[in-house]
């Protein structure tokens, strides 16, 4: 279990589900639940304003949303908001990220994406690398 992160999601924009999840609390959330929530939540946001919500506050937590003009997903990450000092330095991480998912997958799998979850699964041993903070906090600065 992260002190840091609690929830890290990658979801197929158009579809609004989940392609990839991971808990890193005891809590277990239906992954295509939430995804398919907070894909409508910034599709409404996105006809009210005319903008992309970039992150929203909870009364505990804090998720942020990374997402790209040419590659169809959105990356969710929510975060215990008591943790979060240096919000910057926690940008600059996710995007790295949404980086590495996109070096890994081709967005034409993306795009055609079949359903099945099984082919994002091993993106877990890179998140693990990148949000755990003993493995990177120090890298970005915390």
């Amino acid at each position: 279990m992260s002190k840091y992160w609690e929830e890290f999601y990658i979801i197929q924009r158009e579809s609004g589900q989940a392609l990839f999840h991971v808990s890193f609390s005891n809590k277990k959330y239906d992954a295509d639940l939430f995804a398919g929530l907070f894909s409508a939540i910034l599709q409404y946001a996105k006809a009210y304003s005319k903008q992309d919500i970039g992150s929203f506050e909870m009364k505990k937590k804090l998720i942020l949303i990374a997402q790209s003009d040419d590659f169809p997903v959105l990356y969710v990450y929510i975060i215990d908001k008591k943790r979060v000092k240096k919000k910057k330095k926690i940008t600059q991480m996710l995007n790295f990220v949404k980086e590495e998912f996109e070096e890994a997958y081709p967005k034409e799998k993306v795009v055609d994406w079949n359903g099945n979850i099984t082919y994002f699964k091993r993106f877990k041993e890179n998140v693990d690398k990148i949000l755990h903070p003993w493995k990177r906090f120090e890298e970005f600065g915390f």
